[in-house]
This record gives structure tokens, C-alpha cells and sequence, in this order.
């Protein structure tokens, strides 16, 4: 919207998890300021969307306290590869329960090659600030090549500012969808 103000409200966090859970999306819950993991883990045990969410966590500590909370939640932690993860499972992260977070400077397909070694599914973003982000130099052609590179690189996750026009570009999920019958 260019920073024009919307009449657009956005959804309190319970209809946003109904509604994933009634469509079977899945939703990346970024903790703000103003609340707690343990609460945000409340509202999803109470709308049973525990399937349908991963937490985002940016440091060890943050990973260690949402695994205190439920060892069962889907998270993304910084990881590298298998020395990352044994530090997280050493604080009570589960892997299977794990997402290795790889950043958003540049693609780094040894790190998702080493994760998945592991049984841990690479995650990486193109986002950030516009003018700066790799969407914008990926998006920039057109043809939406790199992305389909990242995903033949191993990345299992991305992260990105353009869901639509990324999503309208990429083969990569095409080839995964005919792969699985779906």
C-alpha cells in the first residue's frame, strides 16, 4: 500500500489461528515486546493449532524457554549445522521439532546441506529492507530463477517481503507438489 493508511485491521491472533487450522496453513508467530511465549503458547493450545504454527525464535535463550514451554512446538533457531543443534538440544530443543534459521545475507547451501545431514529442515530469507533485501535483486529480472535455485540448493523454508509474485514465479513448489501427488 505504499504506506497509505487502510481501513484493514489486522486479525487478533485467535482468528488467525482458526483459520489456519480450518485451511491448513501454517503461521510463523514472531513474539513482540508487549506479550510472552508463554502466553502466545496459551492461545494456540486454546484454538488446538498447535500443527499449524512455528515460533520464531532470534537467540538460544529464546529457543531454550519456547521448548520449556512445549517441547512439542515447531520453532526456527539460528543453526548452522550439527554443533548448532546439539547446542539447542543440550537446552531441551528438540530436532525434529527444530527449523535451522540460516539468515537473510546470503544463501548458504553447505549450512542447509549440514542441517538436513541432521534431520534438521534448512530456513532462509530473502526479506529485509526494501532496496536492500535479496527479493529485490531476485525479483529484478523476473524470471524468479533464483528462487527455484535456493530450493535445488536444499532450502526447505523461505522466508520473503513478496509471497505473491515470489510464489507466482518459482517452479520449485510445482515440482514438490507433483512429487507428493498433491
Amino acid at each position: 500500500n505504499d504506506g497509505r493508511r487502510t481501513g484493514f485491521h489486522p486479525p487478533k491472533l485467535t482468528d488467525a489461528l482458526l483459520w489456519a487450522k480450518r485451511t491448513g496453513a501454517v503461521l510463523e508467530l514472531d513474539k513482540k515486546p508487549t506479550t510472552s511465549f508463554r502466553n502466545i503458547a496459551a492461545t494456540v493450545k486454546a484454538a488446538n493449532a498447535a500443527e499449524n504454527v512455528i515460533f520464531i525464535s532470534y537467540n538460544d535463550d529464546q529457543a531454550a524457554e519456547i521448548a520449556a514451554i512445549d517441547p512439542d512446538l515447531m520453532m526456527t533457531a539460528s543453526a548452522y549445522g550439527d554443533r548448532d543443534v546439539a547446542k539447542l538440544e543440550a537446552r531441551g530443543v528438540d530436532r525434529t521439532r527444530l527449523i535451522g534459521w540460516t539468515g537473510v545475507d546470503e544463501p548458504k547451501p553447505y549450512a542447509w546441506q549440514r542441517l538436513m545431514k541432521v534431520g534438521v529442515e534448512p530456513a532462509f530469507g530473502t526479506l529485509g529492507r526494501k532496496g536492500k533485501r535479496l527479493d529485490d535483486v531476485y525479483l529484478a529480472d523476473g524470471d524468479g530463477s533464483e528462487y527455484d535455485a535456493l530450493a535445488a540448493d536444499g532450502l526447505v523454508l523461505l522466508a520473503t517481503d513478496e509471497p505473491y509474485r515470489v510464489a507466482d514465479l518459482i517452479r520449485a513448489d510445482d515440482v514438490g507438489r507433483a512429487a507428493c501427488g498433491r
